[in-house]
């Protein structure tokens, strides 16, 4: 059975730089925080940390230079984040195009250790995962709590439907040597635009899409966005039973609605 399909994924509000040094955004971690406890008290809620460059940087080059000269640092300072959070544990937001050798993908399970000594239980460690690029080594697999499965980007029209993408996603962890049990199934409770870098809400554009809708375009038509709507994430909630992971998450729910589109009551519903 999918057991923590309650899972919620915090994101952006907690980053880090190149010095292992994070950067909160304490007031409205606190107002997340309370807000879900209300809603669901057995809930889990992970907070996402993800790179900061400075100016001239760029986001491999913080993962680089934390990961690899400050990792110490990094890892005490996402340890003592958590211990005074109410937050249940951390996600490294790294994308797969942190390296492209074997080094770097050595500097990232070497993190994986060092971090697991500084985060001890009930803590847990989640990371995003590519299905198509697993870079975790035996040990890495052990110590991390949560794989986070990325699903591709709604409005990429190179990557065929959302549905689609998602049950190759499903079949690829088939044949994948990941723990099913610690892997879960990530659902956007929004869109993005890659073209114009910009991020739309659910919770803005839900009545538009109505019950069965995946797709809305704006007022002034200038773009057609492509949403996981309500039927569709308690579809992808039903797959996962088949295919026997251990859940759903739903990514940035502080985006969802009340009421009948509820996106939360829709993977409810899926489980009843």
């Amino acid at each position: 059975l999918i057991k923590n399909y309650t899972d919620y994924l915090i994101y952006p509000l907690v980053t880090f730089d190149s010095e292992g040094n994070l950067n909160v955004n304490g007031s409205e971690l606190a107002e997340v925080s309370q807000k879900f406890r209300s809603f669901n008290l057995s809930a889990k809620l992970n907070l996402v940390i993800i790179p900061r460059p400075a100016e001239g940087e760029s986001d491999n080059d913080v993962r680089h230079n934390a990961l690899k000269d400050h990792a110490e640092d990094l890892a005490k300072n996402i340890a003592k984040l958590l211990k005074g959070s109410g937050f249940d544990g951390a996600v490294l937001g790294f994308d797969f195009s942190f390296g492209e050798n074997l080094f770097d993908y050595g500097t990232y399970n070497e993190f994986i250790e060092i971090l697991r000594r500084e985060i001890m239980s009930p803590y847990e460690i989640g990371v995003f995962i590519n299905p198509d690029a697993l870079i975790f080594n035996k040990t890495a697999k052990r110590l991390i709590d949560n794989f986070y499965v990325i699903t591709p980007n709604l409005n990429d029209n190179s990557k065929g439907t959302f549905s689609e993408t998602v049950c190759e996603t499903l079949e690829t962890l088939k044949d994948s040597d990941l723990p099913q049990s610690k892997t879960h199934l990530t659902i956007p409770f929004y869109s993005y635009d890659k073209e114009n870098e910009t991020l739309y809400k659910y919770c803005d554009l839900a009545e538009k899409l109505g019950k069965y809708g995946n797709t809305v375009t704006l007022d002034d038509g200038a773009a057609t966005l492509r949403f996981a709507g309500y039927t569709f994430v308690k579809d992808m909630t039903a797959f996962c039973y088949d295919y026997g992971i251990a859940g759903i998450l739903s990514v940035c729910p502080h985006y969802d609605v009340e009421g009948d589109l509820s996106l939360a009551s829709a993977i409810k519903e899926a489980m009843r």
